[in-house]
């Protein structure tokens, strides 16, 4: 950085060696111009020191002394122009509400995510599921990444087992991020800006049970999608989380029009991780979501899904008696799935995202080969390594106040 004074010897036409003070010089910029990054500096440094080069011929030359006020004049307003473009994009930067909560996440660190289901993975389960994702032929889909599954036991919430393909890999997941909308309307209601009347249960129940993409485009705008997003990356639940490779975004209504932003890390205009996905549901199915009682509200409306394919399909014909509370989604080659399943004594969080024509088969098929897993290693010990142990979850009086921020 070129600050105080700074004396330079150069040749000159009428004297071989010239001492020059440069504030001479860099005194008709803006004050702020050290702020300029370092390239910028030294191209004025230059452009200046070219100046100084020539100065003794301009006491003679009236013509080009002229010239040289032009040259200064023009620097002086291109040196102000850059400052000034400096200093909006540093305040734009300071005002973005994305990267403003991005940085709170980063300086509070990943350890404060609260139920970090990545942290309790059981052996038993992960080498079921992996043989039972091999024995579906999709091992090669996993390792392209156009396949993720994570697989959460939560029979007993004191021993929490987790398995898990590709959980933190992000993926399109058209109506499934609409669970991050529901989330952010009942956080309204929470707060009282919102009622839950007749008509708005109605919508919700449009947009989960059905997927209608104009009851979802509905809610967005009552609650707003930068609200949705505040909602999603607040230190309460980290639901998108950069540390984590992103996770739940909506970033557009579902229309053809809309698009507030996609999401910082992988373009997408709604998007999600599996593991990501399955956290929503954990703390759904432990009363965490907004409050116990609101937890309870969104876990009803989840029920009863009328859109019957994927995991719904593949238990269906397995087992009838299942009972799920559900999301799900497909645009194009992209099909996903997620939901909380309880029958035969057991309760378990399920979530797939793929991208393949072939991604509603793939899910229906091993929607049943999860469940296989979960039944099959149900009552196996832990290794020393994983013991039992409840994951440790947002306690209600240290919630985080972002959200009335």
């Amino acid at each position: 950085m070129l600050t105080g004074s700074l004396n330079l010897a150069v040749k000159t036409p009428r004297c071989k060696k010239k001492a020059l003070n440069f504030n001479d010089f860099f005194g008709f910029l803006p004050p702020g111009w050290v702020c300029l990054g370092r390239g910028s500096r030294t191209a004025f440094a230059s452009v200046l020191h070219s100046m100084a080069v020539y100065r003794p011929l301009l006491r003679k030359n009236v013509r080009m002394r002229r010239r040289f006020v032009v040259v200064k004049v023009v620097g002086c307003v291109l040196g102000t122009l850059l400052v000034a473009g400096t200093a909006a994009n540093s305040v734009a930067s300071e005002l973005d509400p994305v990267t403003a909560q991005i940085r709170k996440l980063e300086l509070l660190g990943a350890e404060s995510c609260p139920a970090p289901l990545w942290r309790y993975k059981d052996p038993t389960m992960q080498g079921a599921l992996e043989t039972a994702i091999a024995e579906l032929g999709l091992s090669s889909q996993i390792d392209k990444k156009r396949l993720s599954v994570v697989l959460v036991d939560v029979t007993d919430q004191r021993d929490v087992r987790v398995a898990e393909l590709n959980g933190d890999v992000m993926m399109y997941a058209a109506s499934l991020p609409k669970i991050a909308v529901m989330l952010a309307v009942f956080e309204k209601i929470r707060a009282g800006e919102l009622r839950l009347t007749a008509q708005l249960e109605h919508e919700l129940e449009l947009m989960i049970r059905y997927s209608s993409n104009s009851a979802a485009t509905s809610l967005i705008g009552k609650v707003g999608k930068d609200y949705i997003a505040s909602v999603m990356m607040s230190p309460q639940y980290r639901l998108y989380d950069p540390s984590r490779n992103g996770g739940l975004w909506v970033g557009k209504d579902y229309a053809s029009s809309g698009l507030w932003r996609r999401d910082p890390l992988h373009n997408l205009s709604h998007g999600a991780t599996a593991m990501q996905a399955a956290r929503f549901y954990y703390l759904l199915e432990t009363g965490r979501l907004v409050t116990p009682e609101l937890s309870r509200k969104m876990k009803q409306i989840m029920a009863e899904t009328k859109v019957r394919s994927k995991f719904a399909k593949g238990l269906a014909e397995s087992v009838p008696t299942a009972r799920l509370y559900r999301k799900s989604g497909t645009w194009r080659t992209y099909h996903s799935d997620s939901a909380i399943i309880e029958h035969d004594g057991r309760r378990y969080i399920a979530v797939s995202l793929s991208n393949s024509e072939k991604g509603a088969e793939w899910l229906s098929r091993l929607i049943v080969s999860m469940d296989s897993v979960v039944f099959a290693t149900a009552g196996v010990s832990r290794s020393a390594a994983n013991p039992r142990n409840p994951i440790p979850l947002p306690s209600a009086a240290t919630r985080y106040q972002y959200l009335n921020r």
